[in-house]
């Protein structure tokens, strides 16, 4: 579908363009065009270069519409998801949206949420896709609990850091990380799959 959607939003790109220079040559050739200079051919190129990246996102848009009922802007999206964030404080809810919900609008094959298990804080328990908590903890003082900690924004894995095993996130088809914290301190982790 993806495939399809690019394909008809690109064939729908050449055929605007195309119509719209030759519009803008036969507008501009005759009035601005000397007998040295082609202005007008000029004029036209610019022009229609200046409108190829704005006309393609919005016939991406349209294109995306019209074949995913269901499809939203990454604006949308990321507004949707962090209002339900904002009011949600359950475990539940939390695994609801991060779990169940997101991967299925990315159409991600799968998701992970790693949180600090209460009420110690000593290991990181990880909630897969089923809602049920995975065998293998990882300590908070483990390595790629370290690791994860002096990550800025987000992690891929598989890293090139030889000397870590990330076995325990790529056996949940993790390759992506995402550091959750408060203040410094690191509570979690979302981990993302590949994509379908």
């Amino acid at each position: 579908a993806r495939l399809i959607g690019k394909g008809l939003t690109l064939g729908l790109l050449v055929i605007l363009l195309s119509i719209l220079y030759s519009a803008l040559v036969t507008l501009f050739g005759s009035r601005v065009d000397a007998p040295v200079t082609p202005l007008g051919h000029l004029l036209a190129a610019v022009t229609v270069a200046v409108l190829v990246v704005p006309l393609r996102n919005r016939l991406g848009v349209a294109v995306n519409r019209m074949l995913h009922h269901d499809w939203q802007t990454s604006q949308a999206l990321l507004r949707d998801v962090g209002a339900a964030l904002s009011h949600t404080i359950s475990l539940d809810g939390l695994h609801t949206i991060l779990i169940a919900d997101l991967p299925a609008r990315l159409r991600l094959q799968s998701a992970t949420l790693w949180m600090l298990e209460p009420p110690d804080d000593r290991s990181f328990v990880a909630l897969g896709s089923a809602g049920t908590r995975q065998e293998t903890p990882l300590l908070v003082n483990g390595a790629i609990a370290r690791r994860l900690q002096s990550v800025p924004a987000y992690l891929l894995i598989p890293s090139t850091d030889p000397d870590l095993d990330w076995s325990p996130l790529l056996e949940q088809n993790v390759r992506l990380v995402l550091p959750l914290r408060i203040r410094e301190r690191l509570i979690g982790w979302y981990g993302c799959g590949l994509p379908q």
